[in-house]
């Protein structure tokens, strides 16, 4: 059998009861909580107080019919529940230790870093949006494109007439690139 404790990943170990038989140093780590004070313990210990009742029926039904799966990576807000009452998000790969073992192994990586990765792109692409609305909110239908030396003359109603009127960061992106062409065409 493998060291568990050569794996980078928590790694947690529960009987068909749902008690902690074992688990390595990266859970002790991750967790805050010595071999002493969570052998025996319940899994739902390691989850928020809110979530333990589910989890209890989560459980129960998962050891009737065990399976791989993994949890918390598409959507599934999962949390774990740290020694000093500290609360973070995990992702979750369950299987049963093997057939007809009543033991179950949860592979656990904390997610913190990669949903602020995900909030901060998603903030950065609300700005974006923000800046582009206000770029429209500001010119539509006042500022005139002109340039003498692309020879035409058009409003940003036209344009977002041209992108299909529906798609506004089409529009907006056409109206940059319009702005761009006759700021290169007068430095040209």
């Amino acid at each position: 059998m493998i060291d568990i404790n050569l794996i980078p990943d928590a790694i947690i170990i529960v009987d068909q009861n749902g008690r902690i038989v074992e688990f390595n140093q990266q859970a002790e780590i991750m967790f805050g909580y010595t071999q002493s004070e969570l052998l025996g313990r319940l899994v739902e210990d390691l989850i928020p107080e809110e979530y333990r009742g589910s989890h209890m029926n989560y459980r129960s039904k998962y050891i009737q019919e065990p399976t791989m799966r993994s949890m918390g990576v598409t959507g599934l807000n999962l949390r774990g529940l740290c020694k000093d009452g500290r609360i973070f998000p995990v992702e979750i790969m369950l299987s049963p230790l093997g057939e007809g073992t009543n033991k179950f192994y949860a592979v656990i990586r904390d997610a913190t870093d990669r949903q602020k990765t995900e909030q901060g792109a998603s903030l950065r692409f609300q700005r974006l949006i923000i800046l582009y609305a206000t770029i429209l909110h500001l010119w539509q239908g006042s500022l005139l494109i002109y340039s003498e030396t692309a020879g035409y003359t058009t409003s940003t109603n036209s344009i977002l007439r041209l992108a299909g009127g529906q798609n506004v960061i089409a529009g907006l992106l056409m109206i940059l690139a319009v702005l761009c062409a006759v700021r290169w065409f007068q430095k040209g």
